[in-house]
């Protein structure tokens, strides 16, 4: 039983409590309180989904070695503790059908209003939508990558290795970072980690997400979610390009200024060149 479901529960505990203050307002700030706060879950959700990935599979082992050490058999079935671990994430698709329901039915009394409940209400399906599981389409072959399990994944990025396409048997996801330049608080990339290759890539009109909408998740939240949860990116993310990548012993990184790190790249048979970041928190 993983940890996240504890993570899970207490960003649910503040979502209701956001949403109990809020509804003596009445729907304008419901929608508020959900927009600010339902982008919380994206990331525990796709920790959670990576954490159960195998928990159908765990469970039935669990059952059949301590079955008789379960309290209350008849109620915590292999069944039941399947769908409460990996069923939070279906309750956030149907409080979307909720707030359809009150975004399409509520009678808003002032242009403004309606058109501030309309950016929440985008801003919210925006994030649940981000869950998705809708198949890539017809691009070129050449631009997937195909995760351990043989599922293709939309593009990721404009000049994706081909190195990275394939060989996923054996290689992980170490981790992925939003990151700042050093010397430019405007520009920003995303950094990503394998146990064999690290990538830069660099996003593309970053403003066009992360100043519209209130509180949505990192790209690096996002695309962390993709490569291990193997799903396609959503739609409406900034366009991604590979800025530079290299086997991962042919960098080192160091760390200066307490909050900047610094990657230097030591292949041989190029030029010396290094790249300066500090991490983004938001």
């Amino acid at each position: 039983f993983p940890p996240t479901i504890d993570e899970i529960t207490r960003i649910n505990c503040i979502y209701l409590d956001a949403l109990k203050a809020a509804v003596a307002f009445g729907s304008s700030e419901v929608l508020r309180a959900c927009s600010m706060t339902i982008p919380y879950f994206y990331k525990a959700y796709a920790r959670h989904e990576a954490a159960t990935k195998h928990f159908t599979k765990d469970v039935k082992i669990l059952m059949r070695k301590f079955a008789d050490n379960i309290p209350e058999p008849n109620i915590y079935t292999e069944t039941r503790l399947d769908s409460l671990m990996r069923g939070p994430q279906e309750k956030l698709m149907k409080l979307k059908l909720i707030l359809d329901r009150l975004y399409e039915s509520k009678e808003w009394p002032t242009k403004e209003t309606k058109e501030e409940a309309l950016k929440h209400y985008t801003s919210i399906c925006e994030v649940v939508d981000a869950f998705g599981r809708s198949e890539p389409d017809e691009a070129s072959y050449n631009n997937r990558v195909f995760t351990p399990s043989g599922r293709i994944l939309t593009e990721l990025a404009k000049g994706w290795p081909a190195e990275l396409q394939y060989r996923w048997l054996k290689r992980r996801v170490v981790g992925v970072y939003d990151v700042v330049h050093a010397n430019n608080d405007a520009k920003r990339d995303i950094l990503v980690i394998f146990s064999d290759y690290i990538v830069f890539l660099n996003v593309l009109n970053a403003d066009s997400y992360y100043l519209t909408g209130s509180n949505k998740p990192l790209l690096s939240v996002v695309l962390m979610n993709s490569l291990i949860n193997e799903v396609p990116l959503p739609p409406k993310i900034p366009q991604l390009h590979v800025k530079f990548h290299c086997y991962i012993d042919e960098i080192s990184a160091s760390i200066y200024n307490e909050n900047m790190i610094r990657f230097d790249v030591i292949k041989t048979d190029q030029n010396p060149r290094f790249f300066a970041y500090k991490f983004a928190s938001s």
